[in-house]
């Protein structure tokens, strides 16, 4: 062989088994390095306005506000009970018209955060993902991760927005893709995201626990001194303002922080044109932080605030609002703040409280009831009880009672039972007739539902079961043969009371336990029961990690062989709606056959929130009450 070939020969050689396997090596190591962290969210479009459940109709709280936005010239707010639209450009008025709810188009109603990126508003939920409004389509991404869905901040940082989490870290939309930007402090992973902001190379996340990161062309930077438990970000011109429950400070570009407000509880950061920043507190202060340097462009703030108040010591309150600042917005003249209990506009010399379509006190719905005269009573976790009669209406006694677990009307006293975590009220609808504490003689203070037994009643507690009768009140615990003294739930059969607790459930006969049935024992899938619902030929017992099953008269255990199993059911959430019953679970409505023979059904879509507290059946409509409002459905629907 020649060395002309030769040479040929061992060039062949080089290319085919070093060169291109090398070049292919490099080029999968950068396809690697691209789509590494690369989400893959589920994506649904759906009309704005269009109703996900035909002739449903829904009430909601918007009184906690807690971001806000300008984008296309209106105002938008992120609240409790969706989303907000000014009625106008420019304008303040908000109708239910420009409401767009869970029902109308939103993954859930709770939202939390709102940004402007790429010519669309993003909004983010409390558990459900990510939205983007184009037009009058809704587009909702939803991550395999569930963690990635509790949205807790919005942040557009040059040509990417990011998206904080609580569980996953931090997400970042860039070039259309979804991608995990990996974040370290002192060599833990960022988990946990409680605000966002952009710098002018780069961005900084905080987190509740370990501190924030500096991210910026340069790589990332931590600051030796690192506050805990921050609650807002805001940064101009090169200083970066901290928000923490024990003040505000303020970090420099050699990352060196100085306390500049102590002992304030900040809750929301915000800066206007002219470079003066508003803090608002968790006691609903509104403090003014003076702009560095002063007299920079654009309008001052001193057009916002009187330059008496300018002149004030910056540890003096601005203003005060008596409720939680949530955010804050500077709009023309104005600055909006959206609180726990609403949004004021707040001038040079006067706040006003803005007019938000809001149908609930409050957006937690954790029981429902139908009393006298069909009328629905509505309880609140938060506290307080209202009617529906069809217009909500406040209960005399009842406005502020301490949070509601449980209603139930009395038919031969004609009585509601409001069942709270601080005792048990009974109502006749017009006033207070009788309060019932621990040191009244119930066993607990936490009552958990209350129920019609022979010659009295029964009340479930935290510490075990009491019994009222004639007058007279005696408890059981575990001492009695209780599987657990932290009781949830109950109800009558033909010749016992069947009580679910903590640790299974109990059949109760003339005041003694005369059955048990525990997981470990008998085919019940979970300790923890939380429903428990008589029906022809048995009881349907709802448990939390083990999901339905139905607990037939000859003592044996069915359920239906598809239906999943570990789906928690809440306490108390059940009702039957035609031949189904239906459940309320965390993740939704599940329905199943009476008998426990058939296909089981899932509903989530058009619901508040996938959380389901209460349910309520009428002759016409199921009620279903989430964490973010009250859903009515036609019984049509079930069909």
């Amino acid at each position: 062989m020649t060395g002309c070939a030769l040479a040929v020969l061992l060039g062949h050689f080089f290319r085919i088994q070093i060169r291109e396997p090398a070049l292919k090596a490099v080029a999968a190591a950068r396809v690697e390095a691209q789509t590494a962290g690369r989400l893959a969210p589920a994506i649904v479009r759906h009309r704005s306005g269009d109703l996900r459940i035909p002739g449903a109709t829904e009430l909601v709280s918007t009184s906690k506000v807690r971001a806000l936005e300008t984008h296309g010239g209106f105002l938008w707010m992120a609240t409790s009970g969706g989303l907000l639209r000014s009625r106008g450009p420019g304008g303040l008025e908000f109708t239910t018209a420009d409401r767009i709810t869970a029902l109308t188009g939103l993954p859930e109603n709770n939202l939390t955060s709102l940004a402007v990126h790429d010519g669309d508003l993003w909004i983010g939920t409390a558990s459900s993902g990510l939205v983007r409004l184009q037009g009058d389509t809704l587009v909702s991404y939803r991550f395999p991760a569930p963690a990635a869905n509790r949205i807790t901040s919005l942040c557009s940082s040059r040509n990417r927005l990011l998206i904080g989490t609580f569980g996953a870290g931090l997400i970042a939309l860039e070039d259309g893709h979804f991608k995990t930007l990996s974040l370290k402090i002192s060599g833990g992973p960022v988990q946990q995201v409680s605000a966002l902001v952009a710098t002018e190379s780069g961005f900084v996340v905080a987190t509740p626990e370990q501190g924030l990161v500096v991210r910026d062309s340069g790589g990332q930077a931590e600051p030796e001194e690192r506050p805990r438990q921050i609650t807002g970000l805001f940064h101009s011109r090169g200083r970066l303002l901290i928000g923490t429950p024990y003040g505000l400070h303020s970090m420099d570009r050699r990352l060196i922080m100085t306390t500049l407000l102590p002992d304030i509880h900040v809750t929301a950061l915000e800066g206007g044109a002219g470079g003066a920043v508003l803090i608002g507190t968790m006691e609903g202060a509104l403090y003014r932080l003076p702009s560095e340097p002063d007299g920079a462009a654009g309008r001052p703030l001193s057009q916002v605030v009187p330059d008496e108040a300018a002149r004030r010591p910056v540890s003096q309150p601005w203003k005060r609002l008596q409720a939680p600042i949530l955010s804050i917005l500077f709009i023309s003249d104005a600055v909006v703040a959206g609180t726990s209990t609403g949004a004021f506009r707040i001038s040079r010399d006067r706040v006003q409280a803005l007019d938000l379509p809001s149908d609930l006190p409050h957006p937690h719905v954790s029981a429902l009831a139908l009393g006298g005269e069909e009328s629905v009573w509505v309880g609140f976790f938060e506290g307080g009880v209202r009617r529906l009669q069809p217009a909500p209406s406040l209960v005399p006694g009842l406005e502020d009672c301490p949070g509601v677990n449980h209603l139930r009307w009395d038919l031969p006293t004609m009585t509601m039972d409001v069942a709270t975590l601080h005792g048990v009220i009974r109502h006749d609808g017009y006033t207070v007739q009788r309060r019932l504490r621990k040191a009244d003689g119930l066993i607990g203070e936490n009552v958990a539902f209350s129920l019609r037994v022979p010659a009295g009643r029964l009340y479930g507690t935290e510490k075990g079961i009491t019994v009222e009768q004639g007058g007279r009140l005696f408890s059981l615990t575990g001492f009695q043969g209780l599987p657990s003294n932290h009781i949830y739930t109950g109800a009558r059969l033909m010749d016992r009371v069947r009580i679910g607790t903590l640790g299974g459930l109990a059949d109760l006969a003339d005041d003694r336990v005369v059955a048990t049935y525990t997981a470990g024992t008998t085919a019940l899938p979970a300790a923890w029961v939380t429903v428990v619902h008589p029906v022809a030929g048995g009881c349907w017992i709802g448990t939390y990690g083990g999901g339905p099953v139905l607990l037939g008269n000859d003592g044996t255990f069915s359920r239906p062989a598809e239906l999943p199993a570990g789906r928690e059911i809440n306490a108390n959430a059940v009702a039957r709606v035609l031949l189904s019953v239906a459940f309320g679970t965390l993740d939704g409505i599940l329905l199943l056959p009476l008998d426990s023979r058939g296909p089981s059904r899932l509903i989530v879509e058009g619901l508040g929130h996938p959380d389901v507290t209460a349910l309520l059946a009428t002759s016409t409509h199921l009620l279903v009450g989430t964490e973010a409002g009250l859903t009515r459905i036609p019984l049509e629907f079930f069909n």
